[in-house]
């Protein structure tokens, strides 16, 4: 981003120096080219600052804040040079509206006033008792209101105080219901912002991003795809994976968490959970890694990330429903996003947590492998490859089914109902593990 910004503020910084060495050399409306003179040089010194932020600077407004800006001061070039007119037979012939001069320096104000918004919030300078950076609201929230809206709540969302970085994703939820700008709101980087703090910000502040994002797919269907290209479902899966199945390597490195685990090390370990959680055990913790392993698995990433394990249990069970609820909406209809739970370990955390979780989290559990299964139903090659009867996995999910469904008082009985009818197809005749609790 820094090379970028220095290519993005390389042209009008030019501009300003020609409108300011043309507004020294004028030689009538004087006092007209003084005032704008001054107000350029307000607005290079802004652009000279942001050149020094460099890759802090908040990419998509600054892009939108230096092209008006870029316009302004060609408008401004223009208007400066035709009073430094060379003779006086072209000097008395060129008239300039005074208006042309109110109106270039109103707008010249207004690109200062942008940038000077820019660098606030590319800083975080934020005035809690006004409710706004600085305490003021840049002339793009006049035009541009909505838009204005989503960028400040992005740039809070990445770099504010927790308390405030904590409202920001509810004030986007509230911003695409009220303002149905869901387009605007993909464009303007809220599935790029909210996957970097998936990875890597403070879980409570991943919990609320995991609600915002089942809220946004809830409201509009198109934005699976786009929080599937950002990876939010391996973000999400390692969520629901924290401290209930917990992946092992000798190497804990950083990783990246895009990558789901498909080594043989998961492999085995999915195999022993499957087992243990069949046998009514709790949610394995600490699987010790089995003798027959790829030797590349020292590669893989490692679930728990510096510090998780400190958190509040409070903190940790609301990550845990949120990660869940999230990838239940993300499921909904979508073969593709299924098939990257079902690849992954998701699969089998929604099995566990189906029974060992809390409640809120066996809840959304439910509601995910409903979804899930009800894709399955009509996509034959996941249904094959997902809920094959011989895997663990796939035991371990119909077992965690079946047991709600044996519990009378389940408030679970009715999604847990639905999903072993829509997986029908994969029991045998002589399946009555499966019919009786039906028949009861």
């Amino acid at each position: 981003m820094a090379y970028t910004v220095k290519l993005i503020l390389e042209k009008p910084i030019q501009l300003a120096d020609q409108v300011i060495k043309a507004a020294d050399e004028s030689s009538s409306f004087k006092s007209h080219c003084s005032d704008l003179k001054e107000k350029t040089q307000t607005l290079a010194a802004f652009l000279h600052q942001a050149a020094r932020m460099g890759k802090n600077l908040y990419e998509r407004p600054t892009r939108r804040i230096i092209d008006d800006t870029n316009q302004v001061l060609e408008r401004t070039l223009t208007l400066v040079q035709k009073c430094r007119a060379n003779c006086l037979f072209k000097r008395a012939f060129t008239e300039i509206p005074a208006a042309a001069f109110q109106e270039t320096s109103s707008q010249l104000k207004n690109s200062a006033d942008n940038l000077s918004w820019l660098l606030c919030i590319s800083a975080a300078v934020y005035d809690n008792s006004h409710g706004d950076y600085l305490g003021h609201s840049p002339p793009l929230a006049i035009d541009e209101p909505v838009l204005f809206s989503i960028w400040e709540q992005l740039a809070i969302l990445s770099s504010g105080s927790l308390s405030d970085r904590l409202e920001a994703p509810k004030s986007l939820v509230l911003s695409a219901k009220k303002y149905s700008c869901h387009g605007k709101l993909i464009q303007e980087g809220n599935c790029s912002v909210f996957a970097k703090i998936l990875k890597e910000g403070p879980m409570k502040l991943q919990a609320e991003v995991a609600w915002a994002i089942s809220e946004h797919v809830a409201n509009y269907a198109p934005f699976q795809e786009h929080f599937a290209q950002h990876n939010i479902i391996p973000l999400l899966v390692r969520h629901l994976a924290f401290e209930t199945i917990e992946e092992h390597s000798s190497n804990r490195d950083n990783q990246d968490w895009s990558q789901f685990w498909t080594t043989q090390t998961s492999k085995s370990a999915l195999i022993v959970a499957a087992s243990s959680y069949s046998k009514g055990k709790s949610p394995v913790l600490g699987l010790d890694v089995v003798e027959d392993v790829d030797p590349q698995s020292s590669s893989r990433p490692s679930v728990c990330a510096k510090g998780r394990e400190y958190e509040e249990p409070k903190t940790k069970a609301y990550m845990k429903a949120m990660a869940a609820k999230a990838l239940w909406r993300l499921d909904k209809g979508n073969s593709t996003i299924c098939k990257s739970i079902t690849d992954s370990i998701g699969l089998l955390c929604f099995a566990v947590l189906l029974g060992e979780g809390p409640e809120e989290v066996q809840r959304f559990s439910a509601m995910a492998l409903m979804e899930i299964t009800a894709v399955a139903e009509k996509d034959t090659p996941l249904r094959r490859s997902a809920f094959n009867p011989k895997s663990p996995t796939c035991k371990a999910v119909v077992d965690g089914l079946v047991r709600t469904i044996g519990n009378k008082d389940s408030k679970l009985v009715v999604p847990c109902l639905k999903a072993i009818g829509n997986l029908a197809r994969i029991f045998h005749a002589s399946e009555t593990r499966v019919i009786r609790p039906l028949i009861q």
